[in-house]
């Protein structure tokens, strides 16, 4: 799964997840693993990947309905600094969940 979601995030930023992973210093092979074996990245590899690509590491590895941090502000998630929100420009799972934080 942690493969799927990376994948889909760096084609998102316009690279493929090997030139990804190359660019922050992760072995080719590593990648192979992460495809071919279904290993993930550990400690600092997955930081390194979730701050490149502006989410967490949680939503790297589970693709979580709360990605932070959100619009590159590590404290919207913090009560009473919320982001706005459309049921447009996110899904209404999100929203729910947002408002069972409050």
């Amino acid at each position: 799964m942690f493969y799927d979601i990376f994948s889909l995030l760096a084609a998102r930023n316009g690279t493929s997840p090997t030139a990804l992973a190359q660019s922050l210093g992760i072995n080719k092979s590593n990648v192979s693993n992460w495809k071919n074996n279904g290993y993930m990245p550990r400690g600092a590899a997955l930081n390194k990947i979730a701050e490149a690509l502006n989410v967490t590491s949680d939503y790297l590895l589970t693709m979580s309905t709360i990605p932070s941090p959100l619009n590159g502000n590590p404290t919207a998630l913090k009560i009473g600094k919320m982001p706005k929100m459309t049921m447009k420009s996110v899904g209404c799972s999100q929203l729910l969940g947002y408002a069972l934080l409050l």
